[in-house]
């Protein structure tokens, strides 16, 4: 085995005034590599952390610190590392030198000795491990039965998590290093995780750089990061990018910045073509879709599409954050941005927020991290988590009125199905549907541990209708909680089985929380139906409501994606639905015996 004489020079962030050299090197002898570090007199009271990556750019660093014998003092000090002390592989390596967690430097090998050094430790074999809560077969009114069970969970209390976005020295309390990026998609059998650049707690020297974290769908093993370049193949010259990665109607995965150096009133949307991506790819180019600005004030920290990019027209959504104290007392500053896309340009529309579904509103609060979901005629939900001192934020449903405020539809209460939190902190909702049945999935505390995370799968027959009528089903992690972590995100998939109606997988992720993936089985009953009682029913959209021609018992209108927009369980010859974007529809009517495709030009 080859083994390396490195000799490094330092490179000093801007704030740490050095003029001499500082010298490391690394020596090999019986087995052990040693680290040995001459620094100038000036820093020699600073704290020094061995960082060792298997990526040349440090991402997923491996911190060590190196001490002298009086520990944070001292020109000459040393750090000695078995060579099985990381898994096998060539590992690059630089030093540290830490002032405070916010002023630091490196020390790096010169341009012309930065070989890597080898490990051969063995890598900790892959365990399998499920989620242990029980889950009930559901059983619904026309018969169908639903059953849930869990293939395999990664998780913070497992102890088998997915990485945190960090490289900052001796932040290993997931209670307090966590990212605030969030979201997921899943393609050709890879799940794939955001790891952007938006607020992301302990880590600092990789905030120009994009991944997604990937694993395997079938069995949760962890496959390489992909590297996402920005359009001219380089770095994103942001500072904050890829906040969540979502997927729109189409199925095109895309992602947009938050914050640029000296402009906060622009947003890009970039997205995402990985048809001829492997599972051992490196890296991928976004395409840049559209850039659109604030007319006043600050950009959304969330954004959704709704609609399809590839089609050059659809809508970009989100909210704006509030830094007002005291809701209630001070222009609470809440704002719904809707940006209307069209070639290329995008027209902004607000309509304020002034009721906010808090499962309490006694308690002061600094800051909400809010998403947009929005849904059918002019409608959203509305969803996110708190960084002040105050409960969670109930998962609540909007009217978007353009120019004037949003009107509050439906909210759970303090008294109803959504539990009174704090910690841990739970943003974001899913809206799967399986087997025709539509679901919203958002956090709540585990039944089995109070202090650590649980997601609850509740049935909602119309994601506009009654609150009161939601059901609850499941609830994935409630028997020991996922993860004690202060910030989580909540997102789900559902995809379903090709041909038969049998079930699918469902993947649940827990931004800094857990990823895990479920089988649901679907049982269907058998119904004999006189075949001349079936009819395919002609419609219309007049711009308010679906037409139907012809009194029948309930119409559920459904989105090209299989959500629910609307549902009418009465005798009913019509639908309201409002302004529908457009795109092509399902009308089911008649306890599905009528059946129709809508298009809206």
């Amino acid at each position: 085995m080859k083994k390396y004489l490195v000799v490094a020079l330092i490179v000093m962030c801007a704030w740490i005034d050095v003029s001499s050299l500082n010298l490391a090197k690394v020596s090999y002898a019986n087995g052990k590599y040693t680290f040995s570090l001459s620094l100038e007199s000036s820093i020699k009271n600073k704290t020094t952390y061995l960082e060792l990556s298997v990526y040349e750019d440090f991402s997923r660093i491996r911190n060590v610190e190196i001490v002298p014998a009086d520990k944070n003092q001292g020109e000459k000090r040393s750090k000695t590392v078995s060579e099985t002390a990381a898994d096998e592989g060539d590992y690059y390596w630089r030093i540290r030198v830490s002032d405070s967690e916010t002023k630091f430097s490196w020390i790096y090998p010169t341009s012309g000795e930065a070989n890597p050094i080898h490990f051969t430790g063995k890598p900790k074999e892959y365990v399998v491990h499920q989620d242990e809560t029980e889950f009930e077969e559901i059983a619904f009114d026309d018969g169908t039965k639903l059953n849930l069970s869990s293939i395999w969970l990664r998780s913070h209390l497992l102890g088998n998590h997915t990485f945190v976005c960090q490289d900052k020295p001796g932040a290993i309390m997931y209670k307090t290093a966590f990212t605030f990026n969030h979201g997921f998609f899943v393609k050709d059998g890879i799940i794939y995780l955001c790891r952007g650049s938006f607020r992301t707690a302990g880590w600092d020297s990789d905030r120009s750089r994009l991944w997604l974290l990937r694993y395997d769908l079938a069995t949760g093993e962890e496959l390489p990061m992909l590297w996402v370049y920005a359009p001219d193949g380089g770095d994103y010259a942001l500072e904050e990018v890829m906040p969540w990665v979502r997927t729109d109607d189409d199925g095109t995965p895309y992602f947009t910045t938050f914050s640029f150096r000296e402009d906060r009133t622009r947003v890009v949307v970039y997205s995402l073509n990985l048809d001829d991506v492997t599972a051992d790819a490196h890296s991928i180019i976004a395409d840049e879709v559209v850039s659109v600005t604030r007319k006043k004030g600050v950009v959304p920290g969330y954004i959704s599409v709704n609609g399809s990019i590839k089609s050059g027209e659809f809508e970009l959504w989100g909210a704006t954050e509030n830094d007002s104290f005291g809701f209630g007392t001070h222009d609470p500053e809440w704002q719904v941005v809707r940006w209307k896309v069209s070639g290329g340009v995008g027209v902004e529309e607000l309509s304020d927020i002034m009721n906010l579904g808090f499962i309490t509103e006694d308690l002061a609060y600094e800051n909400l991290n809010m998403m947009v979901y929005p849904v059918g005629d002019d409608c959203f939900y509305l969803h996110g988590y708190a960084i002040g001192n105050h409960d969670a934020l109930s998962p609540t449903l909007y009217k978007f009125n353009p120019g004037a405020a949003c009107e509050l539809l439906q909210s759970y209460g303090p008294e109803g199905v959504y539990p009174q939190m704090r910690d841990p902190r739970m943003g974001g909702i899913a809206m799967p549907v399986i087997d025709g049945k539509q679901l919203l999935i958002y956090g709540v505390p585990a039944q089995g541990n109070g202090e650590a995370s649980a997601a609850r799968i509740a049935y909602v027959p119309s994601l506009t209708g009654d609150f009161a009528d939601h059901k609850i089903l499941w609830q994935p992690g409630d028997a020991t909680g996922f993860s004690t972590n202060l910030i989580q995100g909540v997102d789900a998939k559902f995809i379903p089985d090709e041909g038969a109606r049998t079930g699918g997988i469902f993947v649940l992720y827990l931004g800094n929380g857990a990823l895990g993936v479920y089988r649901v089985d679907v049982k269907s009953p058998t119904v004999g139906i006189d075949a001349a009682t079936l009819q395919t029913i002609t419609v219309s959209y007049d711009g308010d409501s679906v037409n139907l021609g012809m009194k029948v018992a309930g119409v559920v209108l459904y989105d090209a994606q299989g959500r629910c927009i609307a549902a009418d369980r009465s005798m009913t010859d019509r639908i309201y639905v409002g302004r529908l974007p457009k795109g092509v529809y399902i009308v089911n009517a008649d306890n599905n015996r009528l059946n129709a495709k809508l298009i809206v030009y």
